[in-house]
């Protein structure tokens, strides 16, 4: 195994992770703020 193989074999995880926990953060974010912004518009109430 070359130390550009061994590299990549490290940063492909972490990556991975980093992606995710972006995904993630930016989908709940966002879930949040349309949640916030309809349901008090389709309830008549506004935000908590």
């Amino acid at each position: 195994m070359t130390a550009d193989e061994e590299g990549r074999e490290l940063w492909w995880p972490l990556l991975s992770t980093v992606i995710w926990s972006a995904v993630t953060v930016h989908g709940f974010a966002t879930y949040r703020r349309i949640r916030t912004r309809t349901l008090p518009a389709l309830t008549g109430r506004t935000a908590a």
